[in-house]
């Protein structure tokens, strides 16, 4: 039986809206550092591409990992890849430090955690390689809010398909496939985290207040390039 996720529908009728490959707002937790430059063009950018948050996502990391590549190349830098045994080593030792302080760490520990490992990565790569920062990417859930047939979420707007052919228009809230962009300075200091939306991963049910899996939420090759562009922006100082 497949999962079904409930939210807010406030009316579903005939017809469908406009193109799904619009834009909307960024997000309002991102950052950039107010002494940011964006490195000059021909450096070589480090990348770090972190499995996805939700298992159900690896299946993505190869095409999403090469369309991040893709656009840092278009935005004219060179791209070479950092090692995730490398990350993993280094958060092994900051959560063996944090088991000696908490028998149950929070999540604003972990977080902090996983923060000074890449930070500590991207000290030795860049050290080593004379690359200006390294960028750190991953696959997440954020939430969306939907009006009518479309989501919008992390600088995107999606449309929301009828899992049964049938045109809907809905109004409420739900998941959004997002990839995360953090770039870190040679010296372990954050410098951008700025996300873009990629996919839906729920068609809407023609019966009402449920949200259908989809398959392969990752398949849509145009859905990617754009959300990573829209995660990218930063780096290029717009």
């Amino acid at each position: 039986m497949p999962q079904r996720r409930s939210f807010l529908l406030l009316f579903i009728a005939a017809g469908l809206g406009s193109c799904a490959y619009s834009t909307s707002e960024p997000a309002a937790d991102e950052f950039r550092a107010a002494d940011y430059i964006a490195p000059e063009p021909g450096a070589t950018l480090l990348l770090l591409h972190r499995p996805a948050a939700e298992s159900a996502y690896q299946s993505g990391d190869p095409v999403v990992l090469q369309a991040v590549q893709e656009e840092l190349k278009r935005s004219g830098w060179n791209v070479a890849l950092v090692s995730n045994e490398d990350y993993e080593v280094a958060f092994k030792a900051e959560r063996f430090e944090l088991s000696r302080r908490f028998s149950a760490p929070s999540r604003t520990d972990l977080a902090t955690a996983e923060f000074k490992a890449l930070s500590l990565v991207a000290s030795v790569a860049c050290a080593s390689t004379g690359s200006p920062l390294l960028v750190r990417t991953r696959l997440l859930n954020r939430p969306t809010v939907i009006e009518r047939s479309h989501a919008s979420w992390d600088g995107v707007r999606r449309e929301v398909k009828p899992a049964d052919g049938r045109a809907v228009y809905v109004h409420g809230t739900g998941p959004g496939i997002s990839v995360e962009l953090v770039a870190v300075s040679p010296k372990g200091k954050l410098l951008i985290k700025s996300y873009g939306g990629l996919s839906l991963p729920y068609d809407a049910a023609a019966s009402g207040a449920t949200l259908l899996p989809r398959v392969n939420p990752l398949a849509d090759a145009d859905e990617i390039r754009q959300g990573v562009a829209v995660a990218s922006r930063y780096l290029a100082g717009i």
